[in-house]
């Protein structure tokens, strides 16, 4: 571990030295980002004067971003995940073997979360190629469990514009074929069996939904380890929301209800979770034939949210109460009202 103020660098170091000092004179630094030549500077401090962060700080920032990723607008969260994610890189070019598969595990979580406000700001491209980031460091690492973690994060959040829903089920099935059928119950097993389960839902194919989101309660119910950020059902309730919006999307009134009271009678982390389960709700109640009841609905649980923080996977969410209302139908004064609210281009409103 480098002393403090240790001179001088080694060769890789100060060819990273060199880089701040020019992105700290130019502002270049962090994609262009507001602020970036003074968070160069900042990174030019710490190289110098600091030592490697431990281990330990690197897991207490994973902790500190699932949170602002759960309480904060992702407009507001993106930058401080990237400049963690640039430091965790300097960091392992110069780290000791021993230490650097750790830092590949932090990697592969910080990436996945990376990606998952990259899906709520719209940015599909650079959420999948954070996705894939995300996957090689978990396979770098050897811990294939995080690999299954992060391969059902990204399957999860692909139903929200990364993919469409046939490709998703083909990434899911890849997955599902590798790990083979005797997998053993998992964080990573349970959001890749309940993304299958909500893209039947969206595909309308009612048994295959119905199939899936059983062997997730079975999975559910071993009691395997939670995982904090992928799987934690005593603070996210993840699995009545994952099943919430499977019932919800093949109308299945009164086990969609039962979830969504589930959730809302708890207190789950995550500022979107209770205005989506409030949508799961409008859906359903459009799928079995409510529609002005069904909009109506949809339109308070959206107003609900203050505008930054109506994400991608807000927005998303409410269209799919639209794509339920039937053709004829999409012209009614209620469905015009909450068209309106939702951002034409599939951005969200920030």
């Amino acid at each position: 571990m480098r002393s403090l103020g240790r001179y001088p660098l080694s060769e890789e170091e100060e060819m990273e030295r060199r880089r701040l000092l020019l992105l700290a004179a130019t502002g270049l630094g962090l994609a262009a980002a507001p602020g970036g030549r003074a968070e160069a500077t900042r990174e030019l401090l710490d190289m110098t004067l600091q030592p490697p962060r431990a281990l330990e700080d690197w897991h207490i920032a994973c902790a500190d971003h699932l949170h602002a990723v759960s309480t904060r607008p992702a407009a507001q969260v993106h930058d401080d995940l990237l400049t963690d994610l640039v430091a965790l890189q300097q960091q392992m070019t110069t780290a000791p073997a021993a230490r650097v598969m750790e830092l590949q595990r932090v990697t592969a979580t910080l990436s996945a979360y990376h990606a998952s406000v990259l899906t709520r700001l719209g940015e599909v491209g650079p959420a999948l190629r954070w996705y894939r980031t995300a996957r090689g460091a978990a396979e770098a690492s050897g811990d294939m469990a995080l690999w299954l973690r992060i391969v059902g994060h990204e399957a999860g959040h692909s139903l929200y514009g990364l993919r469409d829903l046939a490709t998703n089920l083909r990434v899911i099935g890849n997955a599902l074929k590798r790990v083979g059928d005797d997998a053993a119950p998992s964080a990573g097993l349970a959001l890749l069996v309940g993304a299958q389960a909500k893209t039947f839902a969206l595909l309308g194919q009612r048994e295959r939904a119905l199939a899936a989101a059983q062997r997730l309660q079975d999975i559910a119910d071993s009691n395997f380890a939670p995982v904090q950020g992928f799987w934690e059902p005593s603070l996210d309730y993840r699995l009545p929301f994952t099943l919430s919006q499977v019932y919800a999307g093949i109308g299945d009134r009164d086990n969609a209800v039962a979830m969504q009271n589930h959730v809302l009678s708890g207190n789950p982390r995550g500022y979107h979770v209770r205005v989506n389960a409030r949508l799961h709700s409008a859906l359903c109640t459009v799928v079995n034939g409510g529609v002005d009841e069904g909009v109506r609905e949809a339109s308070e649980a959206f107003a609900s949210l203050p505008p930054s923080y109506r994400n991608v996977m807000v927005t998303e969410t409410g269209r799919r109460v639209l794509r339920a209302v039937p053709i004829d139908r999409k012209d009614q004064g209620a469905v015009r009202e909450f068209r309106a609210l939702l951002p034409l281009d599939h951005q969200p409103i920030v």
